[in-house]
Formats: C-alpha cells, sequence, structure tokens
C-alpha cells in the first residue's frame, strides 16, 4: 500500500486516514522508499473521532477534510477495523461508503 501511496504522490494531493497506526509511525515506511511527505496529508482516527460524533458529522468531516486538502487519491488503512466504521450498523457503513464514492466521483477525487 505504500508503494502505492507514494506512486500517487508524485501526480496528485494524497489523504491517508489512519485507523491503526500513527502518521509519524507510518511516515517513517514513506521515508525509506522516498515518497514525497510535501503531497501526503495524514489524517487519524482519533482526530476523526473526536471530530464526528455522528453519521452526518462524519460526512461533514471528510467533505471538509478532503477538500482542504486538495487531495485526489483517498486512502483508507483498515477502515473496517475502525472503531468509527465499526460503531455504525452494516446499512450505514454502506451508506458511509456509498457517500465516499459519490463524493469522489462529484469531485473529481
Amino acid at each position: 500500500v505504500k508503494t502505492l501511496i507514494a506512486d500517487a504522490a508524485e501526480k496528485s494531493k494524497v489523504l491517508i486516514c489512519l485507523t491503526e497506526e500513527d502518521p509519524r509511525e507510518y511516515q517513517v515506511g514513506l521515508n525509506k522508499i522516498k515518497a514525497n511527505l510535501d503531497n501526503i496529508v495524514f489524517c487519524s482516527e482519533k482526530k476523526i473521532a473526536r471530530a464526528a460524533k455522528s453519521f452526518d458529522d462524519l460526512k461533514m468531516y471528510f467533505s471538509e477534510l478532503i477538500l482542504s486538502s486538495g487531495a485526489k487519491v483517498v486512502f483508507f488503512d483498515n477502515i473496517t477495523t475502525s472503531s468509527i466504521y465499526e460503531s455504525f450498523s452494516v446499512r450505514t457503513q454502506g451508506e458511509f461508503v456509498g457517500f465516499l464514492a459519490n463524493f469522489a466521483e462529484k469531485n473529481e477525487s
């Protein structure tokens, strides 16, 4: 995955949403493969959890985060094991994935 991120970061701004690792730890691995860190923005599950208390908050948080970062590529590291994602019903999980897909299509991400 880190190689895919590094390749994408050569051409576009990349947002990485980490659910298990600390962004600093993840950067170490990206540094080893000489990824363009200037084009990589990190968010962590801790930040997401503080900002998103409801499903609508979560959608708003990601909309603003993606747009403000300028990311054209978004990677979720282990979204299905995320405590935020797991806290939703299966139906809401599907709605969130659909929301992200529609958002990406509308915003060419």
